[in-house]
């Protein structure tokens, strides 16, 4: 342990220390999906779409945490800075020394792409899903047949939380074939994961269709890999949605996938085959996420962060370098104080108006005002609760707070599962004596108290 903890330490600092503010996460948009299930309040059914991620995570931490939003924050720290320390000891199996792993694995927690997964309660899908396949690759890398079996049962988990997980077939069979072994029992269990993936695949394209945020499309796909890929590559502040139809984001993903492949083929000339395999890597891992229309967000490059990291490592510093313990600690602070910096920038960076310029905490932000007026009203466990859309208020702005709310579950859950609740924009005799709530231009919230027609 003592001769571990020299590597592990600086990624649980970085990850843990750097990202401390996302504990104040409040809950939106799936999140109350995910929560109003674990409660029994608006079950989801016994759906098996990435059962572990949607389900087991939640079903096992709510009756510990409930929506308190601190300890569930922790669980995604953990998770990131296990993730990071799997890296180092992938880097360590390709053969880097504790300086080259201890690099590998601080700058995979402190990479940009990590944010939008740990401030987001529903990021923990893309969480959970790298993990346990990082954790796969380590133990299949590891000597034995016990580890192999090992990995196979962490892919299927990492497949049954998030899709990105195909990626782990192909690296097996790679594996095999250049090691020639002929183990039955270890390629049947090969292709067993082969059709869990396929499987939950359709599972989840079925579930995509039913949802209208998502339209599963090929057209797209091109356009969507150059944008993961500008992802994968910019700095912090550019690491949110909303400048993916610009032609110079699309040029910056073109000339990194590009710069990418030219130096995979010289290393292939070389005979260094790292290059290749974090190329192939990072398209697997973000290729799932290719196929989702206009949807796609940097989360979904979480994953791919880990294979750039470690190529970049493996390309840019010397085998023989080894930094003593205080420059370790140094580089660990400044890593550390970045990661901050650009975790704040994102909570606190906000247009003229007020309204935070990342999605995901204007989002968090509009629920916890709503969540806090909710709290304030005296209303009975089977009260008639109606949302009342103002005609000035825009039907996107409408959906957004609809959504964001997770349409019923937010305010079943503060103010009890009994709680029927209508989003309306004209009220009729079928509301009287129900409690209203005025949503005005701009998202703002006023109580209107009990319906009375000319009252």
């Amino acid at each position: 342990m003592k001769r571990l903890l020299p590597i592990f330490a600086p990624i649980f600092a970085v990850a843990c220390l750097g990202y401390l503010r996302v504990l104040n996460t409040w809950w939106f948009h799936d999140d109350w999906y995910f929560l109003a299930d674990a409660a029994g309040v608006v079950p989801r059914g016994e759906t098996l779409v990435r059962f572990v991620s949607y389900q087991w995570y939640w079903r096992l931490f709510y009756p510990l945490f409930g929506l308190a939003t601190l300890p569930w924050g922790l669980t995604r720290l953990i998770v990131h800075a296990g993730s990071g320390v799997l890296v180092a000891r992938l880097a360590g199996r390709a053969g880097l020394n504790r300086t080259g792993q201890v690099l590998t694995g601080v700058l995979f927690v402190a990479w940009p792409t990590a944010f939008e997964s740990l401030y987001w309660g529903t990021g923990m899908v893309e969480l959970l899903g790298a993990m346990f396949t990082l954790w796969a690759l380590e133990r299949w890398f590891s000597a034995g047949s016990r580890n192999q079996i090992l990995a196979l049962v962490l892919g299927a988990l990492a497949v049954c939380s998030k899709e990105s997980g195909i990626l782990l077939p192909a690296f097996f069979v790679f594996a095999m074939l250049r090691s020639r072994e002929k183990r039955p029992a270890i390629w049947a269990g090969i292709c067993g994961l082969v059709a869990l993936g396929v499987w939950m695949g359709f599972l989840v394209a079925q579930d995509l269709q039913q949802a209208t945020d998502y339209q599963l499309t090929l057209t797209e796909v091109p356009r969507n890999l150059l944008l993961l890929g500008y992802w994968l590559v910019v700095p912090s502040p550019l690491q949110r949605a909303g400048f993916d139809f610009s032609w110079a984001v699309l040029a910056i993903g073109a000339l990194f996938w590009l710069g990418w492949l030219l130096t995979a083929w010289r290393g292939f000339r070389k005979g260094d085959l790292v290059p290749a395999v974090c190329l192939v890597g990072m398209a697997l891992a973000v290729g799932p996420a290719t196929s989702l229309g206009d949807h796609v967000g940097p989360r979904y490059v979480y994953l791919g962060s880990a294979f750039l990291v470690f190529g970049l490592v493996h390309l840019l510093v010397p085998r023989n370098l080894e930094l003593p313990g205080p420059a370790v600690g140094l580089v660990t602070i400044l890593i550390t104080l970045g990661v901050w910096t650009s975790t704040s920038y994102h909570l606190d960076h906000r247009f003229l108006r007020g309204r935070p310029v990342h999605g995901l905490v204007a989002k968090s932000d509009l629920s916890e005002r709503v969540c806090d007026g909710l709290r304030q009203l005296s209303l009975s466990p089977q009260e008639r609760l109606v949302f009342f859309l103002d005609q000035d208020v825009p039907p996107v702005n409408a959906r957004l707070i609809q959504d964001t709310m997770g349409d019923d579950r937010a305010v079943r859950l503060l103010l009890g599962s009994g709680v029927d609740v209508e989003w309306v924009d004209s009220l009729g005799e079928v509301h009287i004596g129900a409690y209203v709530i005025a949503v005005h231009k701009g998202l703002k919230l006023e109580p209107m108290g009990r319906y009375r027609p000319g009252g």
